[in-house]
């Protein structure tokens, strides 16, 4: 949606996972971010197998909408674990998905940045192997558009990307 927002012009400039496919839309990679599997304590049972293949075949998994740049990444582990079907639950914002997770509602993943940052020492994180891609994240805009807004964004948006603070903490 921010992609097609973009490229009608209803948007200056957006920060994206992944680089654009239209030839309307620059991309400049800005940075990446990496992911960690979680659990709520209340859904590890000690009788069953702990490993994470297993728990995703138990419980519902928790992430963003089809839509976000996670569906990729997500994607291809599942695959590469031959997993080809899966009970989800779907939520488009970060801190509610971590909340349900909190819950006990499903597993899932979160940013590395958050759980390192100590944003959510109730949650316990689960090894992945392999772990999940990294996803990287550019700034894209119109081609062509050559106001100082632009270049003046990049640098602030290089400045202050950070993947370890959640929404709730941005002042």
């Amino acid at each position: 949606m921010l992609e097609q927002k973009l490229d009608a012009g209803e948007l200056d400039f957006a920060i994206m996972a992944g680089r654009s496919s239209k030839s309307s839309i620059l991309s400049q990679s800005i940075t990446k971010a990496d992911f960690v599997w979680m659990i709520a304590e209340s859904l590890l049972d000690q009788g069953s197998p702990q490993d994470l293949i297993s728990l995703l075949t138990q419980h519902t998994l928790v992430t963003l909408p089809a839509g976000a740049g996670t569906t990729r990444i997500l994607d291809e582990w599942l695959l590469s674990q031959n997993i080809y079907e899966i009970k989800r639950i779907t939520c488009n914002n970060w801190s509610a998905v971590a909340g349900m997770i909190r819950e006990g509602i499903g597993i899932g993943f979160l940013p590395k940045g958050w759980m390192e940052n100590g944003a959510d020492s109730t949650l316990i994180q689960l090894e992945s192997h392999p772990p999940l891609p990294s996803l990287h994240y550019a700034f894209q805009w119109r081609r062509g558009d050559i106001r100082n807004i632009i270049p003046t964004m990049q640098i602030l948006v290089r400045e202050h990307i950070n993947f370890s603070l959640r929404p709730n903490d941005i002042l």
